[in-house]
């Protein structure tokens, strides 16, 4: 047991007075906030108290959420439970140096202190690449699986009209769904076929969605400043192995809008969101927003705003000739 008022050996434990009594030698997160006012991330940006503590209590759902998830699709279920390692604590030895290394170097949970719960490894981040139906576009994500909320399905009636106005309705599920894998924009880079992208909006204002014009594939739906490209699920075809995809990711995790579905949607489809939809989504665009992920984005030019090919917007006409 250290003295109080002694800096830890191990700073990165940040252990607090429960384990060590080196609390007091420095500020806690929530002491520093209300100090300084703000805190610093890690691109440089600023972030206040309210921010803080709403993407706290947003992440903390998730867990939470993540946590009671069935094993099928949970890969931290299973293994060691957040609740049993945090009870564990409890008994947990004092901080005492260079031991505390040792056994970090030996156990995937560190008993030093309550904030090192058990972290099970997170799965391997692989490149995957993406391509269009005839393989002159290309392109290849980052951080794979691991920088994506999974397999999604939407309804809704814009997402429709997008693939019959490409002559692409082979690419609907049979109740009308398109199933998007999302990442963010900062983890893309294109590797070949730039020239080929194309970009319509169905309405002034609406979502910039790119495609191929080589051969009519669609390829993501984005908007400036948003950390999310919605690629679709038939891009994810480079390698010859569709089925790998499913395999990494498991079923579709959410699907929403069903008000537009054709037919009887799957059940459990809301008609527009539900509680399940967005806590599929909302860790992810919350991180993306912390860490910048919006950009640099391939599809938008170094503003961030003006797209890399302009927009062809569908006339009131167009909209209603490719309604269902």
């Amino acid at each position: 047991m250290l003295d109080p008022g002694t800096a830890c050996p191990q700073p990165q434990y940040r252990c607090g007075a429960q384990t060590c009594g080196a609390g007091e030698a420095r500020k806690s997160l929530p002491r520093r906030i209300a100090v300084e006012g703000r805190i610093s991330l890690p691109n440089g940006h600023r972030m206040r108290p309210s921010v803080w503590w709403t993407a706290t209590a947003s992440f903390t759902v998730f867990l939470s959420w993540w946590d009671l998830h069935p094993a099928s699709q949970n890969p931290l279920a299973g293994r060691h439970s957040m609740k049993s390692s945090a009870g564990s604590m409890r008994n947990a030895p004092a901080c005492n140096g260079d031991a505390v290394f040792r056994q970090q170097s030996q156990t995937s949970h560190p008993r030093c202190c309550p904030r090192a719960l058990c972290r099970p490894p997170r799965r391997k981040a692989l490149t995957m690449e993406i391509q269009c139906q005839c393989g002159k576009f290309r392109a290849k994500l980052k951080a794979f699986p691991n920088n994506t909320p999974g397999r999604l399905v939407c309804y809704c009636d814009d997402c429709q009209k997008y693939l019959r106005h490409l002559k692409r309705t082979d690419l609907l599920d049979d109740n009308g769904g398109t199933e998007v894998i999302p990442a963010y924009p900062a983890d893309v880079e294109i590797l070949r076929g730039r020239e080929h992208l194309r970009c319509t909006r169905l309405s002034p204002t609406g979502t910039f969605r790119f495609s191929a014009s080589c051969c009519n594939t669609p390829i993501a739906n984005t908007r400036p400043g948003v950390p999310w490209a919605g690629f679709l699920r038939c891009v994810y075809t480079a390698g010859g192995d569709a089925q790998k995809l499913d395999r990494v990711l498991g079923p579709v995790r959410s699907r929403i809008m069903g008000r537009y579905a054709q037919g009887i949607p799957p059940v459990g489809t809301p008609k527009k969101f539900n509680l399940k939809a967005i806590l599929s989504v909302m860790p992810f665009m919350l991180k993306g927003k912390l860490l910048g992920k919006s950009r640099p984005s391939p599809f938008f030019a170094e503003d961030g705003v003006t797209p890399i090919a302009v927009p062809s917007v569908l006339t009131e006409a167009e909209r209603q000739a490719v309604r269902g």
